[in-house]
């Protein structure tokens, strides 16, 4: 007979369409697309505490600096904060080489699809008292038409930082058309990273 907390394991997984195989002190997760298919449970494992952990990373964030000029360890921000989590977008500009649309398409990208309700319990002072670092990989040859305002409207809440950095990609687009503003067949692509914590 199984026990109570090794039967609710399974019960877990077979709902969610897993399978926990362990074999001495490798455990792997195996989904299934079709439930129906789902292979028998097979373990070792009695509770999800005996799984390896992933060891907790310092909750306090530096960033490398772009700079050739600054020691490795400076942060291109202005004080560490404690982190919540960290979203990666992508924009892009097909026509018109507008720089600060590819970024604010980055930023959207970035945060567009979360919800973190448990904000209020989390963080002193709640939505207001969040802090966001955002760091934008912009072409440089576009870096000069960048609006960083128009990009820090995106964010609803909190006080937002940018630092602006070397990268992104020109790609071409193939074609380059009058009416939509182009000046060339630049497609402009921006990446947008954000630190969010308190």
């Amino acid at each position: 007979m199984s026990s109570p907390r090794l039967t609710l394991n399974k019960a877990l997984f077979t709902t969610l369409g897993l399978a926990l195989v362990s074999r001495g002190s490798c455990s792997i997760v195996h989904c299934a697309p079709n439930r129906a298919k789902l292979p028998k449970f097979i373990t070792t494992v009695r509770s999800f505490s005996s799984l390896p952990l992933i060891p907790r990373r310092p909750s306090s964030l530096r960033l490398l600096s772009t700079s050739s000029s600054s020691s490795p360890s400076s942060s291109p921000f202005s004080s560490p904060i404690n982190v919540l989590f960290i979203e990666m977008g992508f924009g892009n500009d097909g026509h018109g080489q507008n720089v600060t649309k590819a970024s604010v398409r980055a930023a959207r990208n970035a945060i567009e699809f979360n919800s973190i309700p448990s904000i209020n319990s989390l963080v002193p002072g709640g939505y207001d008292n969040l802090k966001l670092q955002v760091i934008l990989a912009v072409p440089k040859k576009y870096q000069e038409g960048l609006d960083v305002e128009k990009v820090k409207e995106v964010f609803p809440y909190g006080e937002c930082e940018v630092v602006v950095q070397d990268g992104g990609m020109i790609a071409p687009s193939g074609i380059a058309i009058e009416r939509l503003g182009d000046k060339n067949e630049d497609m402009v692509v921006c990446c947008c990273s954000v630190t969010v914590g308190y």
